[in-house]
């Protein structure tokens, strides 16, 4: 059973991924090579205001056979009015908590940061950036839609902050559904 989503993907992405290809810098962001020679590009100039309104809820992580959930809850800081993103990591197995951290925007660059922490005390860092499909379908990584009617895509990157060294992973995140909680991993899985 796959028990830490993040650490395994991370792992096996970054060794995945430097076995095939040195990444590229380009005006776009980084452009990495896959197993037939296709440019991955993620149009990082091209991201979108934050979708505030529609972000909360239950998101799906889907890559290489490795499945994850994400609970994103808005919050509103009582003393600052700043808003805030609750992320709670959930295993797309047991359908347990397995990280959770908060995520603030940084607005220069339209996304939102989170610092999470897992179940073994070890950190790692997310970004979710929002794209509008055109501009994913200009690129080279074909947007997926989530069942949850978008009117973006979502992008999760994934930094691993116990080895530096290593690039991050990006991966596209569907919403399963509106609301939280566990009873979504639970009916998700048994499709």
């Amino acid at each position: 059973m796959l028990r830490h989503f993040i650490t395994v993907l991370l792992t096996s992405s970054a060794l995945m991924l430097s076995a095939h290809a040195e990444p590229v810098r380009s005006d776009h962001g980084d452009i990495r090579e896959i197993n037939d020679n296709r440019p991955i590009v993620l149009p990082w100039s091209l991201a979108i205001e934050f979708p505030w309104r529609s972000i909360q809820g239950f998101w799906k992580v889907e890559q290489d056979g490795f499945v994850s959930y994400f609970s994103l809850k808005v919050i509103r800081e009582k003393t600052s009015g700043d808003i805030l993103l609750r992320v709670r990591q959930i295993d797309g197995y047991s359908c347990k908590e397995i990280a959770a951290g908060v995520g603030y925007e940084r607005k220069s660059q339209q996304a939102v940061l989170a610092q999470m922490t897992d179940i073994d005390g070890k950190s790692y860092r997310i970004k979710l950036t929002a794209f509008r499909f055109e501009d994913v379908e200009k690129s080279s990584l074909p947007p997926v839609q989530s069942r949850i009617r978008m009117d973006s895509v979502m992008v999760m990157s994934v930094k691993n902050l116990e080895t530096p060294n290593l690039a991050p992973v990006h991966i596209q995140i569907t919403k399963v559904a509106n609301t939280l909680g566990i009873k979504n991993c639970i009916e998700d899985v048994k499709r």
